[in-house]
């Protein structure tokens, strides 16, 4: 009871020499077994509680922590079942067995118990985003939008939201991301979520406040300086994107998209020979990997070395 079992499994085993098949005895060793990890000795000794008393309850409970930390969750889930069959308020401790398959990667097995507990908000949360994972996304929101409605935690929210964005549904998942962001005023990617939606949707001047908003929380996040450049070029404020541009550079990390963009922004001002100086950069460092942007930037600077002849 204070928590040595160490100490505790050599008296049990005393105990049971002098009066073999004690169940008690049987119990309380296999119990200090379990939480001494030593789950081969405990399923043994357990097993032989509950042959004694198979209506007891707790033998079928540890005998499921047991096989679990063993790593046989088949004998684990028929354990858990039964200790949850003799007393209900055990019954959600299969979900155990469903975590454990889901962290080793087994997600038809874990989707298969999350799925027997259609009215537990954490059970149909965790199933909605493998199912998100594993890109089923019409399931993923058939199982989220219900606890979201029940139980809009941040968590729900976000799982929600991202599989809105996954269905292409940058609409639905904008006022749940900023539901979320309410409540977590301080976390920066969730603000960067919100305001990627809101670019997605057009909403310009909103999204470059809230990605303003991160930039300055975290001056050295490339991506929030990165994406206000983006928006600013989208809403034609020139020398507001060059100033985000001029952050990332600041930081060291710029790559060819950003010579893109800074040639599109100085070529809209009309600084020709520095637009033509970026594009190429552009060319030099992109080899291939965005195509349509080096057939615009070769256009442009071929139109732009004519206009200086």
């Amino acid at each position: 009871m204070s928590g040595n079992d160490a100490q505790a499994i050599p008296e049990y085993r005393k105990v049971l020499e002098l009066k073999p098949g004690l169940y008690e005895a049987q119990l309380n060793l296999g119990i200090s077994l379990v939480q001494s990890k030593a789950f081969g000795d405990a399923t043994n000794t357990l097993l032989l509680a509950s042959d004694q008393k198979p209506n007891e309850v707790r033998p079928a409970l540890y005998l499921a922590e047991a096989y679990l930390g063993a790593g046989d969750f088949a004998k684990a889930a028929d354990w858990y079942r039964k200790a949850g069959s003799l007393d209900a308020s055990y019954k959600t401790a299969l979900l155990k067995v469903a975590t454990a398959q889901e962290a080793r990667g087994d997600f038809d097995a874990a989707i298969k118990l999350y799925a027997e507990f259609p009215n537990d908000d954490g059970a149909q949360e965790r199933l909605g985003v493998i199912l998100l994972q594993l890109k089923k996304i019409p399931e993923s929101i058939a199982a989220l939008e219900p606890v979201v409605k029940r139980s809009p935690s941040d968590a729900n929210l976000i799982a929600l939201a991202q599989a809105y964005v996954a269905n292409k549904e940058p609409s639905k998942a904008q006022p749940l991301a900023a539901r979320a962001l309410a409540a977590s005023p301080n976390d920066n990617e969730l603000r960067l979520f919100h305001a990627r939606l809101l670019r997605d949707l057009r909403k310009f001047p909103e999204a470059s406040q809230e990605f303003l908003a991160a930039a300055q929380r975290d001056p050295k996040s490339v991506a929030a300086w990165n994406e206000l450049a983006g928006v600013f070029t989208s809403m034609e404020q020139y020398p507001q994107a060059l100033v985000a541009l001029d952050k990332v550079k600041g930081l060291g990390a710029e790559k060819a998209g950003n010579f893109y963009l800074r040639a599109l922004v100085l070529d809209k001002m009309h600084q020709d020979k520095q637009a033509v100086e970026n594009y190429n950069k552009f060319l030099e460092l992109s080899k291939g990997e965005l195509p349509d942007q080096e057939f615009i930037a070769r256009q442009r600077v071929r139109t732009l070395d004519k206009s200086k002849r």
